[in-house]
């Protein structure tokens, strides 16, 4: 029976599971898929859960389901001084548990995964580090001395060896900051995220617009959390341009509210605009009114600020809903262009435009939504073999 260190970020989407005692996720499939992978692996004996970041709340409930397998700790940070002691804490506890324990191997998420280098080779304990997409793309052109003073935690996810580096192809161009950062002994991946690939027994759209009043059938619909550079706010600039002309397309944006400012402002620029009849904000949906919503709607929108390539991206893509979006950094390089439509999101009369033709020529709606379910079959694979083959790199069948 082996013995596994998770290291993470505490994500919204996973913290109910963590805090709540509920048996679910609600959101962060990226981690939750291999993470429950983990646990009904008859191989694994316990999961020791570590989190670092700020605002980490620890009075940890776990599900009596999982209390057994999982044993979780947080360290938690404001600001220079108590990161510093924040980052002693996590270093002691992880050695601790690796001196009392066997220990067979570390498996780090995102910028904290450079604990998960430092710990593991400080103590000679395999590491896998799961980077979920990096914003150091944008420092290729400094010097690497320049980007470890700036950047250290994430140059350490990528600079020291490790058993494998995994990177999702989000359109952050992990493979370059490896190319550039990386060691070169470590094994690097850049795979793309997997899917639900669910076309029955999904939610009824009825009984999510019953549950939140919604009161319109969605033709378009932006799912993403709610947070300024997600750029929900573009999506609506297009919409009130629209509106001037007495065009209105039903919308639906939802997501659990990251930032509570942007998230006023959304609203209320909203209803300054009239479009409250045909726009909703949802603060949070759980995954299967996602999937209802998506499926619902003629079109899905992603217009974030640095890559296009996210999880609501792909499941929409099996769903057979269109996405519209804009091909930033290139983000979409791996994605049939026939899938999706492509717009500038900063123009937002290029947008709307964008919009009135899509809703005007539905029968090449119809030919894109059936060739992104084609493309998503045959290119995507199903979250179930994804987390298989990540995990597989972990050993813990050997």
């Amino acid at each position: 029976m082996k013995n596994v260190i998770l290291l993470s970020f505490f994500w919204t989407g996973i913290r109910s599971f963590f805090l709540k005692g509920e048996t679910e996720f609600k959101g962060m499939p990226a981690f939750t898929n291999t993470f429950f992978k983990l646990l009904n692996d008859d191989n694994v004996n316990i999961v020791y859960v570590i989190f670092f970041g700020s605002k980490i709340e620890t009075n940890f409930q776990i599900n009596k389901e999982y209390k057994d397998k999982i044993r979780v700790y947080g360290f938690s940070h404001s600001n220079g001084l108590s990161a510093i002691r924040a980052i002693t804490g996590l270093v002691f506890k992880t050695v601790g548990i690796i001196i009392n324990n066997k220990i067979d191997v570390i498996y780090g998420h995102g910028s904290t995964s450079g604990f998960a280098g430092i710990i593991g080779n400080l103590t000679g304990i395999p590491n896998v580090r799961r980077i979920y997409g990096t914003f150091l793309c944008n420092k290729l052109d400094k010097s690497k001395i320049s980007i470890f003073f700036k950047h250290p935690l994430e140059y350490f996810a990528f600079s020291l060896p490790a058993k494998a580096i995994i990177c999702t192809n989000d359109g952050t161009k992990g493979d370059l900051v490896y190319n550039k950062i990386g060691h070169k002994k470590s094994p690097f991946y850049f795979w793309l995220n997997g899917i639900d690939k669910v076309n029955k027994d999904i939610l009824s759209f009825e009984e999510v617009n019953e549950k939140y009043k919604i009161g319109f059938t969605p033709q378009i619909c932006y799912l993403a959390r709610i947070d300024i550079w997600k750029r929900q706010h573009l999506l609506v600039e297009a919409l009130k341009v629209l509106s001037k002309k007495n065009e209105f397309y039903n919308t639906i944006i939802a997501g659990p509210v990251i930032n509570k400012k942007y998230y006023k402002e959304l609203k209320n620029n909203i209803e300054n605009n009239g479009l409250s009849k045909t726009v909703k904000v949802i603060p949070g949906l759980t995954k299967e009114e996602s999937i209802s919503v998506i499926k619902k709607s003629d079109i899905s929108v992603s217009f974030y600020d640095f890559s296009n390539l996210g999880n609501v991206f792909l499941e929409s893509l099996s769903l057979g809903t269109v996405m519209l979006t804009e091909n930033i950094n290139n983000s979409l390089e791996l994605i049939d262009e026939n899938v999706f439509y492509d717009t500038n999101p900063l123009n937002y009369e290029e947008t709307g435009n964008v919009i009135d033709k899509i809703f005007d020529n539905k029968e090449e709606l119809l030919l894109r939504s059936k060739q992104a379910i084609n493309f998503s079959h045959q290119k995507l694979l199903t979250w179930s073999e994804r987390a298989e083959k990540e995990l597989k790199l972990l050993c813990l069948d050997t």
